[in-house]
């Protein structure tokens, strides 16, 4: 008999605050994940930095200009955005994130996501936007925003 396994669901929100800065942004993000936020280093247990958790759930957060991105599931996660940037820079850093690697591993040596073992997917973001989720096995997107980009002007 085969045993079946269910597909984990990764709950990401965009929470846009235009002009905030990044503490609003931190404790917006907090305030919606509506728990206390820990963290565990996988290379020195420090609960200083590392991954973030909520109530035993993998978490991930992402910050860039007036915008916060939370990620949520049950299998570890990494997530990144970026205003104006390359989808694939934030592959990298939601896939270093995923991993609990960060910058301790030169993002140049980042493979794909048959070398990685894991799963990646482009965000659904406004024009201008990119980002990444990145999960250690394939996952659902349950994708939700609260607010809106503010309107930038290039010349």
């Amino acid at each position: 008999m085969q045993e079946r396994h269910e597909v984990p669901e990764v709950q990401v929100t965009a929470l846009w605050l235009p002009g905030a800065e990044r503490a609003t942004l931190r404790a917006g993000a907090h305030e919606r994940l509506g728990g206390r936020v820990t963290r565990l280093c996988p290379a020195c247990a420090s609960v200083e930095h590392g991954r973030p958790h909520v109530r035993g759930r993998h978490v991930s957060l992402a910050y860039a200009p007036g915008v916060v991105l939370i990620a949520s599931t049950t299998v570890p996660v990494g997530i990144d955005v970026e205003e104006g940037g390359e989808l694939a820079w934030t592959r990298v850093e939601a896939v270093l994130k995923c991993t609990g690697e960060g910058l301790r591993r030169d993002p140049r040596d980042v493979g794909d996501d048959t070398a990685e073992g894991l799963s990646t997917q482009p965000l659904p973001l406004p024009a201008g936007w990119v980002g990444t989720v990145a999960t250690a096995v394939p996952a659902r997107l349950s994708w939700a925003a609260r607010g809106a980009p503010s309107r930038t002007t290039t010349a």
